[in-house]
């Protein structure tokens, strides 16, 4: 773990995988793991990587590179995952910013 994460991800949350739809447009999920992270609470308007607006009210900010839109993440759908270039500070490791 980075330098920042040792202080900063002083959380954690549960993620659960989309896999796909099934055949009645329900969301299937796969195994619930953990991830430590930070959680903040904002709402906010952000518009996702296909131009969708969406009206968030959560996000966190990890370290783990797997999550992608569309998984549970602390229950909610992921809308949108950004990278953040930790560079600057030092870091070799980049961060995300999970929206839900």
């Amino acid at each position: 773990m980075s330098s920042i994460g040792n202080w900063a991800y002083v959380n954690t949350v549960t993620v659960r995988p989309f896999l796909r739809h099934n055949d009645r447009g329900q969301a299937v999920y796969g195994d619930p793991y953990q991830i430590k992270c930070y959680y903040g609470e904002k709402t906010e308007t952000i518009t996702d990587s296909d131009g969708v607006i969406h009206q968030t009210t959560a996000y966190y900010l990890t370290e783990h590179a797997g999550i992608k839109a569309q998984d549970l993440v602390g229950g909610k759908p992921a809308k949108s995952v950004q990278l953040i270039n930790s560079k600057p500070f030092g870091e070799t490791k980049m961060d995300y910013k999970i929206w839900v």
